[in-house]
């Protein structure tokens, strides 16, 4: 029995050293990318105000949606919260938007050219045309599982409830 203890011993002894090497060289990379990270974050400016998100919405209700799956413009960095409740209020706008067929489109690129060329030099700029056409509809043609796009009239930045004062879906 005692010709067992050493090599028990030793098992037992290089099981804790791999054990304390593998914290320790956690604790090194997280410390590396914690590092890395803050440099990162003194690189990219903070965003000062926000006015637009993205989402998926998880909700509808008779005056607000739920987002979920949001996308916040700018700062990658952003501490949000990771549902918002956005109210539908009587100035909100939801348009549903439908991408034009592709012909009809470079049609109108081409009429928009053909204008443009014609135009005496310091006339004011056409309105360029747009791939799609929205349509105002309201908070009951929203579904559950549809991407979004959310503008407010005020800072939403940190908001976890807030107004629309547009709502756009495909």
């Amino acid at each position: 029995m005692s010709s067992k203890s050493p090599v028990v011993w030793g098992v037992l002894g290089v099981l804790v050293g791999v054990a304390l090497g593998y914290f320790y060289a956690a604790q090194t990379v997280t410390s590396r990318y914690e590092a890395q990270i803050e440099v990162a974050r003194n690189t990219v400016p903070s965003v000062s105000a926000l006015y637009f998100v993205a989402g998926t919405v998880k909700d509808v209700r008779d005056a607000s949606i739920v987002l979920g799956e949001l996308a916040f413009s700018g700062d990658p960095f952003l501490e949000a919260p990771s549902e918002v409740e956005v109210v539908v209020g009587p100035d909100t706008t939801i348009l549903k938007r439908v991408y034009k067929d592709l012909g009809s489109f470079q049609g109108e690129l081409q009429e928009y050219q053909r204008r443009a060329d014609r135009l005496p030099p310091g006339s004011p700029p056409l309105d360029q045309p747009v791939p799609y056409v929205e349509t105002e509809v309201t908070v009951g043609d929203l579904q559950e599982g549809v991407r979004v796009e959310v503008h407010s009239a005020v800072d939403i930045k940190g908001l976890e409830r807030f107004e629309a004062s547009r709502i756009i879906f495909q």
